[in-house]
């Protein structure tokens, strides 16, 4: 059999170099996955430690998200210098 495989982009078939990722090889994350990462959370740090957890990642993207909307002060603060007569 020669010629390019079915469903091949380039000739010589999926393995020869020059192929782009093809839809139904893309990888997905869907309910499945995430009640499979869920359990996994679950059984390494527990029930309770869970909703500690997620507030304090959502607390650090909250304070990530508002240092980058923030406006930025880089204006150093003003110094003012009192001089003092002779002692």
């Amino acid at each position: 059999m020669s010629g390019p495989m079915p469903g091949s982009t380039t000739p010589g078939g999926p393995m020869s170099g020059g192929d782009v990722l093809e839809p139904h090889l893309a990888i997905t994350f869907g309910p499945m996955e995430i009640g499979i990462v869920l359990a996994i959370l679950i059984l390494f740090f527990g029930a309770k430690k869970l909703p500690l957890l997620a507030r304090g990642l959502g607390t650090g993207i909250r304070n990530f998200k508002g240092a980058l909307t923030a406006p930025q002060d880089d204006a150093e603060p003003e110094i003012t210098e009192v001089e003092h007569g002779p002692k």
